[in-house]
């Protein structure tokens, strides 16, 4: 049954919330008042006041500025961002908006583009949408489900919208545009292949991660091997998926309606793939809520649904090699740590009850 209760005006925020709003209320604008109004005038912007830092906000830099357009988004993207990645994302926002599936909305310059260069870095400017996140809210349990079931059902829209949707620019990861798929399983063995013979890293909180990667590197490839033919065989349906879905990347109005936002890993995938990394963030109680909500909504085959776990896990381990090869590019050792988590939460997969257990309609 559906969860449609309207959910609360003023959930309480958890501390760490509290704490992160004031530092970004106090802190001075990661983008500098110049840079913004330098921004926005190329947007056909002016009246700009003063940016000020949005919380919570970590992958990029992102200011609220009040305009001649009203209260807008400004966003400066990381420095190694491309310009045809953002293209490719505002392409599918652009889409979801023909087909009023509810999403962030980037502005455009008088001349049509979306992404403005300043300084060597880019950005771009989005309408702001009202609404609440509820990351780091406390909340009744009661309030969870209406969240997930939400969620679950904006998702089957989102897929069903960008069922055979073709996006604009690239993207790095999922399939490339001529069908082959990135990071597939000879792709995998490659790249553990090369990292055995990368130096050892010289950042000693990280070496014990390291080791541990190497320690396990066979037995990594040899489960990304066991898993792909099931996987590729299975001629999974393959269309635009968000790459990051859940509450923490949805808005939510006051009549329980969400909002999606942060697009940035939206690519071409398996749907499945969305399914499973939402499920993977939650307790089993509500994943059966979620799926539930997904399934009457969505277009996606429910065969493809059947291979959740064997999706999660491929995805799991296929995504701990991809984060450990990025450790080898660029030094990262963070990376090292996610990567060992991804192993271990694949492992852990194979001791715990499937994630579709009691989901069954």
């Amino acid at each position: 049954m559906a969860e449609t209760h309207r959910l609360p005006r003023h959930p309480l925020p958890a501390p760490q919330r509290v704490v992160s709003s004031v530092r970004a209320r106090l802190a001075r604008p990661q983008i500098a008042p110049e840079d913004a109004d330098r921004v926005l005038r190329r947007f056909g912007v002016v009246d700009a006041g003063r940016p000020r830092n949005l919380p919570l906000a970590w992958r990029n830099e992102i200011a609220i500025v009040d305009s001649s357009l009203g209260r807008t988004v400004l966003k400066r993207y990381r420095p190694n961002t491309e310009r045809d990645a953002i293209v490719h994302e505002h392409s599918i926002l652009d889409r979801l908006a023909e087909t009023d599936v509810p999403a962030t909305r980037p502005i455009r310059t008088p001349g049509g583009d979306s992404v403005v260069e300043c300084h060597g870095r880019l950005h771009a400017l989005y309408h702001f949408e009202p609404g609440r996140h509820f990351v780091s809210r406390l909340v009744s349990h009661r309030t969870r489900r209406a969240l997930e079931w939400h969620a679950g059902a904006l998702l089957g829209r989102f897929h069903r919208a960008l069922a055979d949707f073709t996006p604009a620019g690239e993207h790095h990861l999922g399939f490339a545009p001529g069908g082959a798929r990135r990071h597939d399983a000879s792709w995998c063995e490659g790249a553990v292949s090369a990292l055995a013979e990368t130096p050892a890293t010289h950042d000693r909180e990280a070496e014990a991660d390291e080791a541990w990667l190497r320690s396990r590197a066979s037995s990594i490839v040899d489960g990304v091997a066991r898993l792909a033919p099931v996987v590729e065989q299975a001629n999974l349906h393959t269309s635009v998926i968000h790459g990051d879905y859940g509450t923490h990347n949805l808005l939510f109005r006051a009549d329980g309606t969400g909002l999606v936002h942060d697009l940035e890993l939206a690519r071409v995938d398996w749907p499945v793939l969305d399914v499973a990394m939402a499920l993977l963030r939650l307790r089993p109680e509500l994943r059966s809520v979620f799926l539930e909500a997904y399934r009457t909504t969505t277009a996606i085959p429910d065969a493809d649904l059947e291979l959740l776990d064997v999706v999660t896990r491929y995805h799991l381990l296929t995504g701990a090699v991809r984060v450990w090869e990025a450790f080898g590019r660029t030094g990262n050792a963070d990376r090292l740590a996610k990567a060992r988590s991804r192993v271990e939460q694949e492992a852990a997969l194979s001791g715990i009850a499937p994630l579709t257990e009691g989901t069954r309609s």
